[in-house]
């Protein structure tokens, strides 16, 4: 009776750091997927002819009540290209230029 006990006990020990375990790191998600920082890898991508890069980053982060976005680019001639614009996600239309 005493060992059908302990492993009761140690089942149920297992079983509550597995729920801890997975508890915490669905917190530690962050609450914007979008939010982050990509770097291109041109050696991976396919291009048009003439217009390929040799870098290319873009960064997003949270702004207010949405978001700003930051690319950077550079090609083989040399042409670089820094480009940023902020949206918010409230369903309205937002002016890019």
């Amino acid at each position: 009776m005493q060992v059908h006990i302990r492993q009761l006990f140690r089942f149920s020990a297992v079983a509550f750091a597995l729920v801890l375990a997975f508890a915490g790191s669905g917190l530690a998600q962050a609450t914007n997927p979008n939010i982050g920082m990509w770097k291109g890898n041109p050696a991976k991508s396919k291009f048009a002819p003439g217009t390929a890069t040799v870098s290319n980053s873009t960064k997003v982060e949270a702004a207010g009540a949405g978001i700003k976005a930051t690319v950077d680019s550079a090609s083989a001639d040399g042409t670089t290209r820094h480009w940023v614009y902020t949206a918010n996600y409230d369903g309205k239309d937002n002016p890019f230029a």
